[in-house]
């Protein structure tokens, strides 16, 4: 957990490459792995230490005991596997549709207007932008397609110095856009326009950011300097509307907001247009759209053709639909047939076993042991045979979306609701126990069956 956040902060400033950012999770997957196989593989030593003899506990449980230590030997590790396979059932169950509900709900706050387009932030000198887009010919396309735009928003986002061109990730906020701009995307939101006082200044956060990090921008930064004005953090002036994905590409969380006089001279860092329509783009538009204005934009030589993008409400709709339902799809039916794959095991395993242990409870029968305490001795075999990886499975399950859920906490949140994540939890976990229950029942029916035939 630890190095989650090391590994990210180096990432983000170029002293380690990508691939670092797997070296967390693998480590935890090992760990979690070893740990389950070994608890599994010293569980006879174990319960030697708990049950020693002469106790009374000890001849209580003498055959039960035996049992278990008689197939222990050989079956610890396989107990082992089946708790490791069982845990990630679990976690596809649990976890891929907290997952695909992300990305729905991400799309969706993203393409909160109809249409979207703009140029992604990338710091290098030779990768930013010498011009604008053509906002006219967007406006243009979409009313000769038969949709009247009933709003829009356009505008740029500058580097307040020279400076930061270059800095990546280092330095948040390090981009601005103009009070006027602003109030235009929030006035297409439906938003009442922000309004800051003389010389001061706002920050605009996106949906990811959590209160600590704005209290710490905040307190650090309460006076900034742009082409030679001095600015004062305004009050209350923390702004986080949805505005769309405009102001924040490439994984930036902030922006200043300035007043319009201060923004002249500053460095085009991106640009941007946003509108919304008077009816919703059919599919089919939607994508003549993407491909002839994204041909036509990236022609003009304003910026480097990588960096563009188009985001429509209707694609991205579509595309978070089909992705929710696909992950959903994927994360059950493998949870199911890793759920039935190690039930089956355990449930071949054990009326194996009451083959091969059919002769020892004649025996105890013949010394006097009752009936119904050769089932409840059978019972607790079965619970422990059964429990035992079950319940591993649940605290191993739990910790790993625990830790799941933690490692990618801000980007989570900020689109599911924690009402939503408990709902998917105690569903996951009730299919999962249903299922289990039906194994467990119906094999010690046929154990008992097996272990009585004469």
């Amino acid at each position: 957990m630890v190095l989650s956040p090391l590994f990210d902060s180096l990432v983000r400033q170029r002293i380690a490459i990508q691939a670092y950012l797997t070296m967390p999770p693998v480590f935890a997957l090992l760990l979690l792995v070893f740990s389950l196989i070994a608890f599994f593989s010293n569980l006879t030593w174990w319960l030697s230490k708990m049950i020693r003899k002469p106790s009374a506990r000890y001849y209580r449980n003498l055959f039960w005991l035996g049992q278990i230590k008689s197939r222990m030997g050989t079956s610890s590790k396989t107990m082992g596997v089946i708790s490791c396979v069982l845990t990630a059932a679990l976690v596809l169950f649990s976890y891929l549709p907290v997952l695909a509900l992300r990305i729905q709900s991400y799309q969706l706050a993203l393409s909160v207007y109809d249409v979207q387009v703009g140029t992604m932030y990338r710091a290098e000198e030779s990768l930013l932008p010498t011009g604008t887009l053509d906002y006219d010919a967007i406006t243009d396309y979409l009313e000769q397609g038969g949709y009247f735009v009933t709003g829009k928003a356009q505008g740029e986002l500058y580097f307040l110095e020279n400076e930061d061109i270059g800095s990546g990730q280092k330095k948040i906020p390090f981009l601005a856009v103009s009070l006027s701009d602003y109030n235009e995307l929030r006035a297409l939101s439906g938003l009442e326009p922000a309004v800051l006082p003389d010389d001061t200044f706002g920050v605009s956060w996106n949906r990811e950011a959590v209160e600590t990090e704005m209290q710490e921008i905040d307190r650090n930064i309460r006076q900034i300097q742009v082409n030679g004005i001095v600015l004062n953090k305004a009050q209350d002036a923390d702004f986080q509307d949805s505005i769309g994905i405009n102001l924040f590409t490439s994984r930036t969380k902030a922006v200043y907001v300035l007043p319009d006089a201060a923004i002249s001279d500053l460095r085009i860092a991106t640009t941007f247009y946003s509108a919304n329509t008077d009816k919703p783009l059919t599919y089919e538009f939607a994508k003549q759209f993407e491909e002839n204005m994204g041909t036509y934009q990236r022609e003009l030589g304003n910026f480097p053709p990588e960096s563009a993008f188009i985001r429509l409400n209707t694609l991205q709709s579509n595309e978070g639909i089909s992705n929710m339902l696909l992950l959903s799809l994927i994360g059950t039916y493998a949870a199911l047939v890793l759920l039935v794959s190690s039930f089956t095991m355990l449930s071949v395993q054990q009326l194996t076993d009451a083959i091969e242990q059919k002769h020892r409870f004649d025996i105890i029968r013949k010394l006097g042991v009752e009936r119904k305490e050769c089932q409840k001795t059978a019972r607790r075999q079965m619970y422990f045979w059964f429990g035992l990886p079950v319940l591993t499975a649940i605290v191993g399950s739990i910790g790993v979306f625990s830790y799941l859920l933690w490692s990618n906490y801000n980007e989570i949140i900020a689109y599911v609701l924690p009402s939503q994540i408990g709902i998917i939890l105690t569903l996951s976990y009730i299919s999962f126990i249903i299922v289990f229950g039906c194994y467990f029942v119906s094999t010690y029916y046929l154990f008992q069956r097996n272990i009585e035939k004469h």
